[in-house]
């Protein structure tokens, strides 16, 4: 059997699924608009959006790797530099990521023709942004496992945004915040405009958090939480470095910030797109 072809008629059979799904969006107009009424999910009546997360064999995900590298607009962009004439090899996703044309090209005929402002649903238009922005929500709530006390806020600029975002939604006026040693500059600097007691984790000799240094700073924290120095207890720490891409055991340090009574906060951005996210694990606190 051709795994290859195999594998590239996988892919061809979920941009057949796409395509139904655009026919949905493009039916029926009167005019220059819709049918009253007529606002379409991203998903047909019979299937949700886990049918679609099918599990590919090693073949199927290298064609879809290989897909994804060649959708990337830029990708055989060459550039003069003191080396001469290269193909750019870009590396700085964590930032920002490059766009795909398959992406641009379904936003470009399935969203931005509807797109609308979503404070609103008094006409079609915003309805229709509305139910796929609510769509988007419920993708990511499945991704991340979140539970019912879980919320999914969107944030528009990135991480700094969700920190600031974080912060306000606190309330918080004295706070001791322990962060990690690989942390980027805008999980930082948001804490001491706080005024909070800001204090960096180390990192052990295997470049992760020391889980000794950091159960120390907690037993510390204990002492001033039922004194006069009463502070709220704040662990916020990245997920993954950003520059050596290290993973942080986000289980062991939600689990010990948790047994002193404080919030514990993992910034995605670096690991996000290559490691399962899951605020509730099974048999963890």
């Amino acid at each position: 059997m051709n795994t290859n072809n195999t594998s590239t008629s996988r892919i061809e059979t979920e941009y057949d699924r796409a395509n139904e799904a655009k026919k949905q969006f493009t039916k029926p107009y009167r005019v220059h608009g819709y049918l009253p009424g007529d606002v379409v999910s991203l998903f047909s009546d019979n299937e949700s959006p886990d049918e679609l997360e099918e599990e590919l064999d090693e073949a199927a995900k290298n064609e879809l790797c290989s897909f994804i590298f060649r959708n990337i607009v830029g990708y055989d962009f060459v550039f003069r530099g003191p080396f001469g004439r290269n193909v750019v090899t870009y590396l700085d996703y964590i930032a920002s990521g490059r766009p795909l044309k398959c992406i641009e090209t379904y936003v470009r005929a399935n969203v931005l023709p509807t797109y609308a402002n979503t404070h609103t649903e008094v006409n079609y238009f915003a309805q229709q942004t509305t139910i796929m922005r609510e769509e988007a929500r419920s993708i990511i709530r499945r991704s991340v496992n979140a539970g019912d006390d879980d919320a999914v806020i969107f944030c528009g600029s990135g991480a700094t945004a969700a920190v600031h975002k974080l912060i306000h939604a606190m309330n918080i006026e004295r706070a001791t915040v322990l962060v990690g040693p690989y942390e980027h500059h805008s999980n930082i600097l948001p804490w001491k405009e706080l005024n909070a007691k800001v204090v960096r984790i180390r990192q052990n000799r295997q470049g992760l958090i020391d889980m000794d240094h950091l159960n120390a700073e907690l037993k510390k924290c204990d002492k001033r939480l039922f004194g006069i120095g009463e502070t709220t207890v704040i662990g916020s720490f990245s997920a993954a470095s950003n520059v050596t891409g290290i993973l942080t055991d986000t289980n062991a340090v939600s689990a010990a910030i948790h047994r002193h009574n404080g919030f514990v906060f993992f910034d995605y951005a670096c690991a996000g797109p290559y490691v399962n996210i899951d605020m509730n694990p099974a048999g963890k606190t």
